[in-house]
């Protein structure tokens, strides 16, 4: 394999392959200026039918099971953005770990029983991870709760995995992760994803924040970031462009679907892979 590649993971309807389904719709819609998407690879055609059949669709993106944990290629190319280099290109094998794998970390970390196959599973996770140098780790509730008893503790898991593994491998010293506030389309934190870090994590994650500013040593290695996957109705209107289906029991967040197709267009989603591929940050607020 050629290009970058990177180890996408997040709680559990945190939006991560809804996300990725949401660079396949750009690359459908061709409709964002100055950037083309093109997915490749037999892997891709899951997300070309979530994105026709499902979010098209108004229906629920169903979650990833472990056993169904896929990479999708994609190749990048800016072709017209302001202080991007023309023709800069990312090629890009962006693997999505199932919500599960976080689930059973933060199981472990709580001495909650784990079977011996989950063990063993979340430790090929971890190894997983740590074959790559590159992380995109997706969150999308800040609710004090999340900060501090669950956040917290798995972000501080992952920070002792890194210390106890560079010591034996320098190379994971390179290791860069981004971490994204997902769904800013709504209107509690969009106002926020201009500064994420400063107006989203270190106010809605303060212990988050803390521990990921003190563990993760130099900061070069640590970038935030705001994205939305339907984002908004439009450039002036900032409706959020979804909406929550009728409640079947299951959380809110479980049941957001994409109100209008023809006015998808998705928020941030670009920034932090440009910046785990180059080390730069895009100068658009849109990418």
């Amino acid at each position: 394999m050629t290009g970058t590649a990177i180890c996408l993971m997040g709680p559990r309807a945190s939006g991560k392959t809804t996300y990725l389904a949401s660079l396949v719709a750009i690359s459908l819609k061709e409709r964002l200026s100055g950037v083309q998407i093109r997915p490749s690879g037999a892997a891709v055609d899951k997300l070309k039918d979530l994105v026709v059949n499902f979010i098209k669709e108004k229906i629920n993106v169903p979650p990833t099971p472990p056993e169904e944990e896929i990479s999708y290629r994609f190749d990048i190319e800016f072709t017209a953005v302001k202080r991007v280099p023309k023709n800069t290109k990312l090629e890009l094998s962006i693997k999505d770990y199932s919500g599960e794998r976080l689930n059973d970390l933060f199981k472990d970390i709580t001495k909650e029983q784990l079977s011996t196959n989950q063990k063993k599973e979340l430790q090929n996770f971890l190894d997983d991870c740590f074959r790559v140098d590159r992380w995109l780790v997706m969150l999308s509730e800040w609710e004090p709760g999340k900060d501090k008893e669950v956040y917290e503790p798995i972000f501080e898991k992952l920070c002792n995995e890194i210390d106890g593994r560079q010591k034996k491998n320098k190379a994971i010293r390179g290791l860069r992760i981004a971490v994204v506030m997902t769904k800013c389309e709504r209107g509690e934190i969009w106002t926020g994803r201009l500064e994420p870090e400063e107006d989203l994590f270190k106010v809605r994650l303060p212990s988050t924040y803390s521990l990921l500013k003190r563990r993760l040593i130099p900061n070069e290695r640590l970038r935030f970031f705001a994205c939305s996957s339907f984002g908004v109705m439009g450039d002036r209107d900032p409706r959020p462009n979804r909406y929550i289906n009728d409640n079947d029991g299951t959380p809110a967040e479980y049941r957001c679907v994409l109100q209008d197709y023809q006015r998808w267009q998705p928020y941030g989603v670009i920034a932090p892979l440009y910046w785990l591929t180059t080390g730069q940050e895009l100068q658009n607020e849109c990418l």
